[in-house]
């Protein structure tokens, strides 16, 4: 591991335990090994330095979700976003901790804020994506749902959903992805044949 990936893994485990203002570069350096004028050559500031982090994990998100076949029916694009979303969390247990601090830190900071929704925006064309492919879902009542929404509605209850776990210090399995795939699936109207009901936007 070189000095720049030491930085960030020393950066990761400090912003997942303090605030982006509580955090310093010399906890940083304390936790990395790696001098405090050492850190300035590679991040010009705190700020450079967690945003890269944020960047990365948004990476990794954006991975889990990205290279769903588009041969899937409906109901299996659900499953596999919500399969390869909490997989995601799973592997970034940490990660979760420093994006629920940021959304706190940076509300108040106008300049990191945009900057922070910039990172985000690649992740929520990829989200909207997944989401048109779906298209307009018919419910077992009836009701019509667009695709862009229910992924919207799913990506954001398995964050919170984690977030809350971690505060309060239960252990997730990964196996609990299973209860999400019944609970946002089991909705869908099946057609005569089997497959899932979609409508397109065009149609009636």
């Amino acid at each position: 591991m070189n000095k720049r990936e030491k930085i960030l893994e020393g950066a990761r485990k400090v912003f997942a335990e303090k605030s982006f203002f509580e955090a310093t570069l010399g906890d940083i350096s304390l936790l990395s090994g790696v001098k405090k004028s050492t850190i300035y050559y590679y991040f010009d500031s705190k700020l450079e330095l967690l945003l890269e982090i944020v960047d990365e994990i948004i990476q990794h998100a954006i991975e889990s979700i990205a290279d769903i076949p588009f041969s899937l029916s409906p109901r299996e694009t659900l499953e596999r976003v919500i399969e390869g979303y909490f997989t995601f969390f799973h592997q970034e247990r940490d990660s979760i901790l420093i994006f629920r601090r940021v959304g706190y830190d940076f509300f108040a900071h106008p300049e990191a804020l945009q900057e922070l929704r910039q990172s985000f925006q690649k992740f929520r064309e990829i989200r909207e994506s997944l989401g048109k492919r779906i298209g307009i879902l018919k419910t077992q009542r009836g009701n019509e749902i667009d695709g862009t929404e229910i992924i919207r509605i799913i990506l954001s209850s398995i964050t919170a959903y984690w977030i809350e776990e971690i505060a309060e210090g239960r252990e997730i399995k990964l196996e609990d992805k299973e209860i999400f795939k019944d609970i946002f699936t089991s909705f869908i109207k099946e057609g005569n044949n089997g497959n899932t009901k979609r409508l397109s936007v065009a149609e009636p």
